[in-house]
Parts: structure tokens; C-alpha cells; sequence
């Protein structure tokens, strides 16, 4: 082709004006070659405009054959003029999208077609990008497990999922006429609409109301409203509903049992968090409970360093300034101390938003002490939706009734060691089902495609999973079918659990180590008591002072009441506490076994409530009552041939009363306990002055009879 130069055409100043503008221009004839370019294109391009006239529009053509090129120049030519979408390969071989506006020009008595070029690759980019996320917020939307809406300012639904078809009783038709009205009761509507009114204001609210269905039914329901925020403005108001019929059922039981009513706290186990320069901007009430407060109001205008962890700080601040210059950072398990000074273990997502015109910090936190974590909180924009499925903690797997897989998120890869294009289309036995398992899926999967039986659908089991590698790790595994899908699809919630099978198995072996220790220690104590008991009994024998074998049996009794505690300690399934109700029946009947009362008629009554003592308080009050039940035997009835002997044991909340009362002689007009230096006495009082306690004493009607009584606060 002979080279041909644009100055050849038209004049100067248009030449100069054509040159210098910054959208891209270009002059072809029919057959396509080109005759003139503009700086513009041919930086969009990357020829120079001598390399460009020298060839045709055909070397550039993307998405168009050479005869459809030419049949769409000589259309422009036929039109005049046309608008159109194009393709055109640039000199290193990359396809540029390209939005261009043709016309027909006559220059010497030629047709050539002009036309300005716009470079719209990015653009279409960002389109496509936007679908996409339309696409997975309405998967979500859909096959979430509650019933969720969408309503705007005013309260008139916009979108509702099936699930809240179900549990209203309208059709998806019908609730698209309604406002949330109709389903409230009456006594609820008030504060249904503050609440609503709270969220459209931008404030997370979660409560629970009485619904009423379209039959009329009422169910018990707990809401949680979001604000939808796009652009920071709220356009309307993002809801979850969920029916807790069986859960106010269990509560009510729990209720009547313990013979009071008690406020539930609302259980949402996702704390959510916004802040700007360290400082807590918004924290929901989640959020306020993980740190140990009943109001988030208590934790707004804080620095995060309050509750973080000192070790912490330096991973904190780096992880934050990733954020603030837009890097995404990944999940980070850290602690806080909540303002009980507990501390406690988080797993952190975050990622940089606006909020009130600022860049911003959002971070959730997820107690990963919880023995299982809630449901996945539905977001208020598309961009959020998407951000928490990239930082999902849970692998999520979804196949066809074929069982092969359909989706494999980053978590999945992450998990497994599989890159999504390798397994997209593979059955999923032959991915990540360990051998073992293989023949019982493919079993299930076609009993269910026949007759609709399942075992493990919508339930929690702990399975073992397969890596790329081939090796085999613990998770725990929740799968379900997505809704109005034929053939059935499903998906699959994956956990790894290999950490906490590992802490489990760590903590229960310990766990055995130590009450084996425990049990010996107290074996050892009472054998060592029972020897040194022995010992006493074999001394008194020897001696012929009464009143030295007295101290020693008395000693022994002592020796002999701390022992039973061992003994019962290591006789209990509980190596810390013991039955004290059961100890005392013992230690008194041991007590009257061992002390004569010569003809006399005795008889011990009990008002025990059941009582656990630990041992550190179970020693002293057994040596207490060692003392007070020997002392009535041997002095409360000397010239008495019958009498009654009343023990009392009761427990109100953390407080207990231990009492010794007896119908007989009572108390020497001169008692005084503070100036008697009897041993048993001194050793009431420093067992009591032990216990924080305090000692009372009352004497009977007529001087008959007398009470003691211990009070102190137990562990």
C-alpha cells in the first residue's frame, strides 16, 4: 500500500484543532485505510501516527470481521453518521473497548468517514464488576436462612426473600403492596415504628415483637434493622427477621422452673465496629456486650487501645495503616479485655469505608470462645456484601444434583489448596471428600434426588476433609439446599476445626492428669489423718489421765473431721466441692458414735439445704461443728435424761447459715465467750475470724437451751 499523509487533507487550522484534542480521532476511507490520526489515538494505540497511515482499520478490527468493518463504513457512509461500541488492538496486542461517533466527511470530492474515539475499557470494566456483585448480593439475599426485606424510608417493602413469604403467610405480590403495619400487633406498632425510625436514622437496631401473619397468627419474632447506606446516605432500611417461637417456649419453661421471670439478652454474636483515628465512633450491641457493657453508649468516643491487648498494639496500629491506604489486610485473631478486665480471644475482619464523610476503620468481631457462631449479618450495600464474603472465616462449597461444583470461594481455596479453576466442574467426592467417605456421599446424594430423605441437610456434623496435598484435617461441616432451585443445588458452610480439636484433646488430657493427682493428694491426706488418728487412739490407751484422754479424744474428733472432708472429696465426682448436707449427717452420726451419753435419750434433728462447700471453706466449718455438737453432748444435758438437738444448714444466694440449737441446760449466767480460753472455743472463734464470718449466740426461754449460729459469704 503506498503511504498516504493526513496533511494532505484539509487546512491547517483544522489539522492543528484535530491534533490537539484529547479524545481520540481518526480518518479512514471506505475500504478502511487510514489516512490521518490525532495524538490522542495514537497514545491510546500505541503506533505512531506514520505507522497507523500505513495501514488499514482491518489491522486494527477486535470483536468485527474485515466484511463486516466494511459494511459498517459504508453504512456510516449511506447514514451519514452512527454511534457505536467498538474494539481496536493496540501495538503491544491488548484490546481496548472503545465508544465511537462516526460521520461521512466529503473532502475533495472524496467520502471518508471520521470519527472521535473514547477510550471506555475501564468503564465497561467497572460495569461488568457491578452485575457481578448484583448478582451474588441477590444469591445471598435469597438463600439466606431468615426472612429478609429490603424497605424504604417510609416502610414499604421494595424486596422480600422466600423465606419471609413463609413466615408472613403473603406472597411475594401482596407484601410489594404492603408496609410493615399490617404484620405488627397492636401493642408492638409503636415501638416497631421507633425502631424503624432508629435504623432509617442510621442506627442498628435489634428487638423483639409479636408478628401477626396474614392468618392472623402471632408469632413471637426478633427483628434486626440495618440502615442502607450508599454514597453515605441512607436510602432505605435492610431487615432480618427470625421466628423465636421455640426459643420464647424453652425460655418460658426456664422461667416458671426458677419460679421468677428473666429478661433475655438479645444474642447477636457478631460485634460490629467503626473507627476513626482510633477513636470508637459506632459499636452495636453485640459490640457493647463483648466488651462487657449493657449500653454501646458506654464505649463510643473511647480509643480501641482501651480494650486491646498490650501485646497487641504494634500488629494493631501496622494492620491500620494498611487500611487507611486502601490495602486490604486478612483476618487477625488478637485479644481484648473487656472492662471486667476478662480477656478474651477475637478473630478480626476489617476493611476502610466512608462513614459520616471520613475515612473510616470497620472491623467485626467474632468471639471465637462461643461454642457456635451466629448466622452471617446480611449488609446494607453491595460493596459490603461483597467484602464480607471475601473475609468469610468459613469455607462455602456449592454443587449441582449432579454433585459437581459450581462454586469454590477464597476461603475454599485458602482451605483446601485448590485453585478455583482446577475444580470448578470436578465432582466434589473427587476433590476434598477424604476415600473413607466417598461412597457414602454419592449413597446420599442419590437416595435424596429419589426420595427426598436426608440425614445431615440444615444440621452441624464434624467430618474429616481432604487437602490438595492429600492430607486429611477435622472440620465441621453445615450443608443445605438453596431455595426453588430444580435439579436441587447446595451449599456447603466448611470450618476448619483442626486448632480446636487439638486444644480439645490438650485440655482433656490435662484435665484426667489432674483429678487422677487430685484424687491421690486426698487419698494420701486421709490415710495420713487416719495414721495420725491411730496414733492419738493408741496414746490414750496408754495414758490413765481422764481428762488427757479427753483432749486426745477430742483431738481426734478434730483430726477425724477434716479427714472425712478428704475422703469425701476423693469419693466425689467433684474434686473441689463436696456434698456439706451429706457431711454433716455423717460427721454428727460419727460424733454420737463416739461420745457416751451414758442412758440418755438424744435425738438429733436436721434442716439441711443441699450445699457444695469448697474445701477451704468445708474444713473449718466441719471443725466448727465438731466443736459445737461434741460440746452439746457432753455438756448440754447433764441433768437431763432427754433432749433434742436442732442442726441447721442454709444457703441464700452467695450467703450461708450454719446453726446448733439445743433444748438444755443453756449457758452459765457468767458466760462470756470473749473472756473464755477454752481450747474448743478459741478455736470457733478463729475459725469464724477464718471464714470472714461472724458468730452469734442465743440463749433459750428460761435459760433453756442456746443456739449458735455462724454466718459468712461462700465462694
Amino acid at each position: 500500500m503506498e503511504k498516504s499523509s493526513g496533511h494532505n487533507i484539509g487546512r491547517a487550522g483544522y489539522e492543528k484543532i484535530l491534533q490537539n484534542l484529547h479524545e481520540g480521532y481518526l480518518l479512514v476511507d471506505q475500504s478502511a485505510r487510514i489516512y490521518d490520526a490525532n495524538k490522542a489515538y495514537c497514545r491510546l494505540t500505541g503506533y505512531s501516527k506514520e505507522e497507523l497511515c500505513s495501514m488499514k482499520l482491518t489491522d486494527l478490527r477486535g470483536n468485527i470481521s474485515s466484511e463486516e468493518l466494511l459494511k459498517l463504513l459504508n453504512s456510516i457512509a449511506e447514514d451519514n453518521s452512527k454511534s457505536f461500541e467498538s474494539q481496536h488492538r493496540t501495538k503491544n496486542g491488548k484490546l481496548i473497548e472503545l465508544n465511537v461517533s462516526a460521520a461521512s466527511v466529503n473532502i475533495d470530492g472524496k467520502t471518508y468517514i471520521a470519527g472521535m474515539i473514547w477510550d471506555v475499557t475501564d468503564r465497561n470494566k467497572a460495569h461488568r464488576k457491578m452485575l457481578n456483585a448484583k448478582k451474588r448480593f441477590k444469591s445471598l439475599f435469597e438463600h439466606n436462612p431468615h426472612s429478609v426485606y429490603i424497605m424504604d424510608p417510609e416502610g414499604n417493602f421494595l424486596d422480600i426473600n422466600s423465606k419471609m413469604e413463609e413466615l408472613s403467610g403473603y406472597s411475594r405480590s401482596e407484601l410489594l403492596d404492603l408496609d410493615f403495619v399490617p404484620m405488627i400487633s397492636d401493642k408492638d406498632l409503636e415501638r416497631t415504628q421507633y425502631h424503624f425510625k432508629k435504623a432509617a436514622e442510621g442506627e442498628v437496631e435489634t428487638f423483639e415483637i409479636v408478628g401477626v401473619t396474614k392468618q392472623g397468627r402471632e408469632i413471637p419474632v426478633r427483628v434486626t434493622n440495618f440502615p442502607m447506606i450508599v454514597d453515605d446516605h441512607i436510602i432505605g432500611v435492610f431487615g432480618v427477621a427470625e421466628d423465636i417461637s421455640e426459643r420464647r417456649k424453652a425460655k418460658e419453661k426456664l422461667q416458671e422452673s426458677e419460679e421468677r421471670w428473666r429478661r433475655v439478652v438479645e444474642n447477636n454474636p457478631q460485634c460490629v465496629i467503626i473507627c476513626i483515628d482510633e477513636a470508637i465512633q459506632y459499636i452495636n450491641q453485640a459490640g457493647a456486650r463483648i466488651f462487657g457493657c449493657d449500653n454501646p453508649d458506654e464505649i463510643i468516643g473511647q480509643s480501641q487501645y482501651n480494650f486491646a491487648h498490650p501485646d497487641d498494639w504494634e500488629t494493631i496500629k501496622a494492620r491500620d495503616a494498611q487500611l487507611m491506604n486502601k490495602q486490604k489486610v486478612p483476618p487477625k485473631e488478637q485479644r481484648i479485655i473487656d472492662v471486667k478486665g476478662n480477656i478474651k480471644n477475637v478473630i478480626v475482619y476489617s476493611i476502610p469505608i466512608h462513614y459520616k464523610g471520613e475515612t473510616a476503620i470497620q472491623s467485626v468481631l467474632v468471639d471465637v470462645t462461643a461454642h457456635k457462631l451466629a448466622e452471617q449479618k446480611i449488609r446494607s450495600s453491595e460493596s459490603l456484601k461483597a467484602s464480607i464474603l471475601q473475609t468469610a472465616i468459613d469455607a462455602i462449597v456449592t454443587i449441582n444434583h449432579e454433585g459437581r461444583i459450581i462454586e469454590f470461594n477464597k476461603a475454599a481455596e485458602e482451605m483446601f489448596g485448590h485453585d478455583i479453576s482446577a475444580v470448578i466442574g470436578k465432582m466434589v467426592h473427587e476433590v476434598i471428600i477424604p476415600e473413607e467417605y466417598k461412597q457414602q456421599h454419592v449413597e446420599r446424594l442419590q437416595r435424596y434426588l429419589q426420595t427426598g430423605e436426608h440425614k445431615i441437610l440444615g444440621q452441624r456434623r464434624r467430618m474429616r476433609a481432604q487437602r490438595a496435598d492429600g492430607s486429611i484435617f477435622p472440620v465441621e461441616v453445615s450443608i443445605n439446599r438453596i431455595k426453588n432451585t430444580d435439579p436441587p443445588k447446595f451449599t456447603a458452610f466448611i470450618r476448619d476445626i483442626t486448632d480446636r480439636v487439638k486444644k480439645e484433646n490438650r485440655i482433656q488430657s490435662a484435665l484426667e492428669e489432674k483429678e487422677i493427682m487430685l484424687q491421690e493428694i486426698h487419698h494420701r491426706v486421709k490415710n495420713n489423718m487416719a495414721i495420725v488418728s491411730g496414733l492419738m487412739e493408741l496414746q490414750r490407751f496408754r495414758v490413765e489421765d481422764k481428762k488427757l484422754q479427753g483432749i486426745l479424744r477430742e483431738s481426734q474428733m478434730r483430726i477425724r473431721s477434716m479427714a472425712m472432708i478428704h475422703e469425701k472429696l476423693y469419693a466425689s465426682e467433684s474434686l473441689a466441692k463436696i456434698n456439706f448436707k451429706n457431711y454433716i449427717q455423717e460427721l454428727t452420726e460419727r460424733i454420737v458414735a463416739t461420745t457416751s451419753t451414758n442412758q440418755k435419750d438424744i435425738t438429733v434433728h436436721y434442716r439441711l439445704d443441699e450445699v457444695h462447700l469448697s474445701v477451704n471453706d468445708a474444713i473449718p466449718c466441719g471443725l466448727i461443728l465438731n466443736e459445737l455438737i461434741t460440746n452439746v453432748y457432753e455438756h448440754a444435758f447433764k441433768n437431763k435424761l432427754t433432749g433434742n438437738i436442732l442442726i441447721r444448714l442454709k444457703q441464700q444466694d452467695h450467703h450461708l447459715q450454719i446453726a446448733v440449737e439445743d433444748n438444755g441446760c443453756g449457758l452459765p449466767d457468767d458466760f462470756d465467750i470473749d473472756n473464755r480460753q477454752t481450747l474448743g472455743l478459741t478455736l470457733i472463734k478463729t475459725l469464724v475470724k477464718q471464714l470472714n464470718g461472724e458468730l452469734r449466740i442465743q440463749q433459750g426461754i428460761k435459760n433453756m437451751g442456746v443456739c449458735f449460729e455462724i454466718f459468712f459469704q461462700i465462694e
